[in-house]
């Protein structure tokens, strides 16, 4: 899922060039209904903060989005101070979570958007 979602942000930067608007408003437009559903806003700063990591080349940005993806984070002042969310994956919600990352994954692929 991670190569793909690293893929799917180049095809979001060459759309962006080519339209003549700035890369992370691609991403955020993209994942924009994905932030009505629990603990989508959340979902959706990780994965912009990746893009922000991916594109400026910031290898912490990206490890800590990874982190935070793969529910590696114990406590939510972790993932706050690395991040800039509120909440991390756990038991709680981790249905809520996989919820989102499918939607997110079926998205980067929907050619049509």
């Amino acid at each position: 899922m991670f190569f793909g979602l690293e893929v799917h942000l180049s095809v979001q930067r060459i759309g962006a060039r080519r339209a003549s608007r700035e890369c992370t408003y691609a991403v955020h437009v993209q994942l924009d209904h994905l932030e009505e559903l629990t603990g989508g806003y959340d979902f959706a700063t990780v994965v912009t903060r990746y893009w922000e990591g991916f594109e400026t080349g910031d290898e912490e940005i990206k490890s800590s989005a990874l982190r935070w993806l793969r529910a590696e984070y114990s406590t939510r002042t972790d993932a706050r101070k690395a991040l800039g969310v509120r909440t991390i994956i756990d038991d709680a919600n981790v249905y809520d979570q996989l919820k989102l990352l499918a939607g997110c994954t079926s998205d980067f692929w929907d050619c049509e958007k």
